[in-house]
């Protein structure tokens, strides 16, 4: 860590504020590159790249980050990717492919940050990490993402966001929030979607309740919340998480064929005395109204 520090130092940044950890290429004069050129059946995804430069005169692109890829289920060939962009500040992007993968178009999707037309809540907020994306079984694709105040600390205000795209990633509605707070008390990370037989579109994530100003951690209960017309709307915020298990992270949701709705997710163990990991998975037969808690693999040490 220290090196890359003193490597920051020798290397200071002009105009916008950027860290050298970002680079996604070597920034130095001897044009040493950090990855290999691209083999013929990989595609650079990024169009467009920018850069930002140092004092020295050498530069680095901007990075992404946080990647996550989905194929339409009526059209095999749209592939869409998703990530934290760097290149403008920090926005929502996805990418968008029509032929497998040769190919790709670079969309903003709107209405996260000011820049980009935000409304309401979102023009106090930005776009803020996260993303995450899933089809529905009629090909609507839907994207959801953290969104804060990365101006504030104790992070003031704290959200999770779903926008849709009926044309494979190509255009997008402006993003509806499911869940807001800015009390300061809780903070929500690592959200996750899945999307149901019938359509139905659940997002899960973790609720970490940090007590009064943010200051604390006092537990971090996974939560989900459901919505049966595409998006437009959603229910409230249930736990799925029981009470055994009340310090957990990194929540995925999925449904099997026969409608069993299953939701994954890393939680403190009360056998170890919450001093180790499990993996627990919450099982629920009625669409997520009632779920059934087991821990299916330990790490004891």
């Amino acid at each position: 860590m220290q090196e890359v520090e003193d490597q920051a130092a020798e290397h200071p940044v002009t105009g916008a504020q950027a860290l050298f950890s970002r680079c996604r290429f070597s920034p130095f004069a001897d044009g040493t590159v950090t990855y290999n050129a691209l083999m013929p059946n990989e595609h650079n995804v990024i169009v467009d790249d920018t850069a930002f430069g140092f004092a020295d005169g050498t530069s680095c692109y901007n990075p992404q980050n946080e990647q996550n890829i989905v194929v339409n289920p009526t059209n095999a060939m749209n592939i869409v990717t998703s990530s934290n962009d760097y290149r403008y500040e920090f926005r929502c992007y996805a990418y968008v492919s029509d032929d497998g993968g040769t190919t790709w178009s670079n969309v903003a999707i709107p209405g996260w940050s000011g820049p980009t037309g935000a409304k309401g809540q979102f023009v106090k907020t930005g776009c803020g990490g996260d993303p995450v994306m899933a089809f529905g079984p009629d090909g609507t694709l839907y994207f959801a993402s953290l969104t804060y105040n990365l101006d504030k600390f104790p992070r003031t205000m704290s959200g999770v966001a779903v926008s849709s795209s009926p044309d494979g990633g190509h255009h997008w509605t402006a993003p509806v929030m499911v869940a807001y707070n800015a009390t300061g008390n809780f903070f929500y990370d690592k959200e996750w979607l899945g999307v149901g037989n019938d359509g139905t579109v659940y997002l899960t994530w973790t609720n970490f309740y940090q007590g009064p100003r943010g200051l604390g951690y006092l537990k971090s209960p996974i939560v989900m919340a459901s919505s049966r017309n595409g998006g437009k709307s959603w229910s409230s915020v249930k736990e799925v998480s029981d009470a055994a298990h009340p310090y957990n992270q990194g929540s995925q949701v999925a449904m099997a064929p026969d409608g069993t709705l299953y939701v994954a997710y890393e939680g403190a163990s009360p056998s170890s005395g919450y001093n180790h990991d499990a993996l627990v998975v919450a099982r629920s037969t009625d669409g997520g109204t009632k779920f059934v808690t087991t821990e299916d693999a330990r790490d004891f040490g």
